[in-house]
C-alpha cells in the first residue's frame, strides 16, 4: 500500500465490524404497494417498486439484523460499491445483495467510512473486477484510517464540498425548468417579447427547409476514421445535449471531406441523428474546424427567406420535435429516421425574422447560463476527487485551529 502518515492505522474490514444484512424476504411476501418500501438491488438508491406489510417489517426488524441511522448500505451485487447512507426511515433491504458494516465507531466513524468506501477499489485478489461482494472478501479488505478527530474533519470537508455540488445541481435544475417554461411560451406565441405583434405562421420542414443526407458512406472502413487531422467527421454518437461534442469526433481525409459539398457543415446548421438513437439534435453554434457528417446524420437548413436558422434550431431542440419523434416510434422498434418522415414536422414561427432571432437569443442565453453552471459543477466535482485522493491518503492533513 502507499505510504501513509505514521499516526494512521491499518485495519481489515473484519477488525472494524461484521458485515450484516436484512433477513430474507420472499417474493410472495411483497406487494406492488404497501406500508414499507422494500429495496432490491435494482432499486437500491432509487425508488422502490415493492413493499412489505407493517407487521412483517416490525417482526423482522426486532428479530434480525437491521441498520441503524447513519449506517452505510453497500451494493454487494451488480455494480459493486454503490453507497446509500441509511436515513432511519422505515424501509427494508434485500438480503445478501445489500449489506452494511456493523462497525465500531470508536475505531472508524460512519461519516468517514462513507468516503473511505467511495475511495476503495472493489477488486478480487487477482486484481479483477468482482461481480459479487462476498463476506470473506469484504472482511479481508483493508482500510488505513486517521485518528477520530481527523476523520471528523475530513468527513466535514468532503461533506461541505458535496453540499456545494448538490446546491449547484439544484440551481441548474431550476434554470432548466425555467428554460422549459420559456420555450413553451416563446415558441408558441403564448408570450411575446416586448415590441412584437402580428399573427404567427404554421410551417413544415417540407416547405421551409432542406434536409440533406450523405449517401453511400455506410461502407466507410475503420481505416478511414483518423485519430486526428483537419476535417472532422460527425456521427450520431457525437451529438450530446443539443450540441456536437467536437472532442469525440474522428477525422477523415481531405478527399473524403470534399466528396459532397452539400454535406460540408456550416455555422448554424441543425443536425439530426437518423440511425441508432434517432432524433438526437445538435445546433452547430460554432465550427472549430471544417467538418462533415456520416450517413447517420441529417443536416437541416432553412430555405425560406422568412425563417431564421437560429430559430429553426430552437424548434428542433424543443419538446415538440421530441413529441414528433415519439409519435413516429410509438409501438415500434424503428431504428432509422427517414427523410420523408422528418419533412412532415410542423411548427409555429413569428411573422418576422427579428422576433425569431430575438427568441432564439433569449433561449440561447439561457442555454449558455446553464452550460456555465454545468462547467462550474464539473470543476467542483474534479476538485472533490482531488480532495478525496489527498485527504483519504494523508497526503494533505487537516488541522484544527488549536493545532
Amino acid at each position: 500500500m502507499d505510504a501513509f502518515p505514521e499516526d494512521w492505522t491499518t485495519y481489515s474490514i473484519g477488525q472494524i465490524g461484521e458485515p450484516l444484512m436484512c433477513k430474507r424476504i420472499l417474493k410472495e411476501q411483497t406487494e406492488e404497494s404497501g406500508d414499507v418500501p422494500f429495496y432490491k438491488i435494482g432499486t437500491f438508491g432509487r425508488k422502490a417498486d415493492a413493499y412489505i406489510s407493517r407487521g412483517l417489517y416490525e417482526e423482522f426488524k426486532s428479530k434480525y439484523s437491521y441498520p441503524k441511522k447513519g449506517d452505510i448500505l453497500i451494493s454487494a451485487a451488480g455494480t459493486i460499491g454503490r453507497l446509500v447512507v441509511f436515513d432511519g426511515e422505515d424501509a427494508y433491504f434485500q438480503d445478501s445483495n445489500i449489506v452494511w458494516l456493523g462497525n465500531d465507531e470508536t475505531i472508524v466513524l460512519n461519516l468517514y467510512l462513507y468516503w473511505a468506501f467511495q475511495n476503495m477499489k472493489w477488486q478480487s485478489e487477482d486484481g479483477g473486477i468482482v461481480s459479487r461482494l462476498y463476506n470473506n472478501n469484504f472482511k479481508a479488505m483493508q482500510l488505513v484510517v486517521p485518528p477520530l478527530p481527523e476523520q471528523r474533519r475530513i468527513a466535514a470537508a468532503l461533506g461541505d464540498m458535496d453540499k456545494l455540488i448538490d446546491n449547484l445541481s439544484k440551481r441548474i435544475e431550476k434554470k432548466k425548468a425555467i428554460k422549459q417554461g420559456a420555450m413553451q411560451e416563446l415558441l408558441t406565441g403564448k408570450k411575446r417579447l416586448p415590441g412584437f405583434e402580428g399573427e404567427w405562421l404554421v410551417k413544415s420542414i417540407a416547405k421551409s427547409a432542406t434536409v440533406k443526407a450523405r449517401i453511400g458512406w455506410q461502407g466507410l472502413t475503420t481505416q478511414e476514421y483518423l485519430a486526428d487531422g483537419s476535417y472532422r467527421l460527425v456521427n450520431g454518437t457525437n451529438i450530446e445535449n443539443g450540441a456536437v461534442n467536437w472532442g469525440s469526433c474522428y477525422y477523415v481525409a481531405e478527399d473524403r471531406y470534399g466528396q459532397d459539398k452539400n454535406i460540408q457543415l456550416r455555422q448554424a446548421d441543425v443536425l439530426v441523428s437518423k440511425d441508432g438513437t434517432i432524433g438526437k439534435v445538435a445546433f452547430v453554434e460554432r465550427l472549430p474546424l471544417p467538418a462533415t457528417v456520416n450517413s447517420g446524420v441529417f443536416v437541416v437548413r432553412s430555405k425560406d427567406y422568412d425563417l431564421s436558422q437560429e430559430y429553426l434550431a430552437r424548434v428542433f431542440l424543443s419538446k415538440w420535435f421530441d413529441d414528433f419523434i415519439d409519435k413516429i416510434t410509438a409501438g415500434s422498434t424503428i431504428v432509422h429516421l427517414y427523410q420523408k418522415d422528418i419533412t412532415k414536422f410542423q411548427f409555429l414561427i413569428p411573422p418576422t425574422l427579428v422576433e425569431q432571432r430575438a427568441i432564439a437569443k433569449v433561449l440561447g442565453d439561457m442555454d449558455a447560463e446553464i452550460a456555465r453552471l454545468e462547467a462550474k459543477r464539473e470543476k467542483l466535482i474534479g476538485i472533490k476527487k482531488g480532495m478525496m485522493s489527498d485527504l483519504l491518503t494523508g497526503k494533505v492533513r487537516l488541522k484544527t485551529e488549536m493545532e
